[in-house]
C-alpha cells in the first residue's frame, strides 16, 4: 500500500474530494492538501509572475514538499509552475518517492536558458499527464523528456453548473444567444468580424486584456471576469459555443471546450493543435481555419439555421462527454499509474 498526497492550488478549493482522486477499490491511501493562503489572481495576464505571487508560491510548495518527504510515497499535483517548483525542491531530497504531474501545460518560456533550466527540473518528474497528444512530442523535442513517461488524457472536470443565469448577464429580452468564453490564446477579433452584421446574438466572457483595441459589435454583449459558475450557467442556456484561437499557444481552450460538450452544446472552433483531440468535424462540432471570419460566419449561420445539423452535433457532444469525462476512468488510470510507479 502506498501513501499518496494530492496538492491543488486552484482558487476555490474545498475539502471535498477532487474528481481525479480514487475513492474506492484502491489499495492506496490518498490525502488532499489545498493551497492555504496562497491564491493567485486567475484573471491576471501575468499570473504567477508577480514578486508576491512567486514568494507565496515558493512557500506553499515548500510546505507541500516537507509534508511529502516526511509522510508520503507519491505526490500528485498539476499546474506547470507548481510542478517545476516542486522539482526544484526535489533536488534537496526526493529519494525513491514519486512525483506525478496530473495536469501539465508545456512551459511558455522557451529561450535557451529557460530550456536548460526546465530540462534539469523535469528530471525529477516520474509521470506527466497532458491534455493534448501534440504536447508529448513537444516536451520531448524541447526538453528531451521521455515520451514513455507521458500520458494523454482529455481534460476532466467536475460537472458544470446548470440553471438560470443572473438576469444582469443576459440580454434584457432574454433572446437566444451563442457564447464565446475564455482567455488563453483567444482571437476575438475574428469572432467579432464574423458575427458583425448577422442576425445572431452573442455573449463573450473574457478578460479585459483579451479585447484591447477591438470594436465590439452591437449584437455582442461582453462580460468581464465573472465567476466561473455563472459562466457555466450561461453556457448551459446558450445555443452553441464558439472558440476562435490565435495560434499563440500550441495547446489551449480544452477546459472551455469540455465544459461546453458536457452541457450538450455543439462547438465551433479553430482547427488547431489543442482542439483536434476533442472535436471531430461534423460529429460533435465544426472546425474552421485559423483567422478566417468568412468561414466562421458561414458555419455559425449554418448551425443556427439547420435543426438536423444542430441535433446531430448536440447528440455527438453528449456522447463525447459520456465517453471521456467519466471520473471513474481517470481515477482508475491514476491509481494504476501509482501502482506501476511504486512497483518499479
Amino acid at each position: 500500500m502506498g501513501r499518496v498526497l494530492y496538492f491543488t492550488n486552484f482558487v476555490g478549493f474545498s475539502k471535498k474530494r477532487p474528481m481525479i482522486i480514487p475513492c474506492r477499490h484502491t489499495e492506496h491511501v490518498y490525502d488532499i492538501m489545498g493551497p492555504g493562503r496562497w491564491k493567485y489572481d486567475p484573471y491576471s495576464m501575468k499570473k504567477h509572475l508577480g514578486v508576491k505571487d512567486i514568494l507565496l508560491h515558493l512557500i506553499a510548495c515548500g510546505k507541500v514538499w516537507i509534508r511529502w518527504i516526511s509522510s508520503y510515497d507519491v505526490l500528485i499535483t498539476g499546474s506547470c509552475w507548481t510542478v517545476l517548483i516542486l522539482c526544484g525542491y526535489s533536488y534537496l531530497m526526493k529519494g525513491k518517492r514519486k512525483l506525478i504531474a496530473a495536469s501539465f501545460n508545456v512551459p511558455k518560456r522557451r529561450n535557451r536558458l529557460w530550456r536548460v533550466i526546465t530540462r534539469l527540473l523535469l528530471r525529477k518528474i516520474d509521470i506527466i499527464y497532458v491534455h493534448s497528444k501534440y504536447d508529448i512530442g513537444l516536451m520531448n523535442d524541447l526538453y528531451g523528456f521521455p515520451e514513455s513517461k507521458m500520458r494523454f488524457y482529455p481534460f476532466v472536470r467536475e460537472k458544470p453548473q446548470q440553471g438560470k443565469p443572473l438576469d444582469e448577464y443576459r440580454f434584457s429580452d432574454s433572446r437566444e444567444y451563442i457564447i464565446s468564453f475564455g482567455g488563453n490564446g483567444r482571437d476575438y477579433k475574428t469572432f467579432f468580424e464574423a458575427i458583425s452584421g448577422t442576425d445572431l446574438y452573442a455573449l463573450v466572457v473574457a478578460h479585459k486584456w483579451n479585447l484591447n483595441g477591438l470594436a465590439i459589435p452591437d449584437n455582442v454583449k461582453v462580460l468581464y471576469d465573472i465567476p466561473l459558475e455563472d459562466c457555466e450557467r450561461l453556457v448551459s442556456q446558450c445555443k452553441f459555443a464558439v472558440f476562435t484561437l490565435d495560434g499563440s499557444e500550441p495547446s489551449c481552450g480544452q477546459m472551455s471546450i469540455v465544459t461546453s460538450l458536457m452541457l450538450g452544446k455543439p462547438v465551433i472552433c479553430t482547427d488547431w493543435i489543442g482542439t483536434i483531440d476533442y472535436i471531430t468535424d461534423g460529429k460533435n462540432g465544426l472546425l474552421i481555419q485559423i483567422h478566417n471570419p468568412d468561414e466562421l460566419k458561414e458555419k455559425m449561420l449554418k448551425l443556427a439555421n439547420h435543426s438536423d445539423l444542430y441535433k446531430t452535433l448536440s447528440t455527438g457532444a453528449v456522447q463525447w462527454a459520456t465517453e471521456y469525462t467519466d471520473p471513474i476512468k481517470i481515477q482508475s488510470q491514476i491509481d494504476m499509474t501509482v501502482t506501476q510507479e511504486l512497483n518499479k
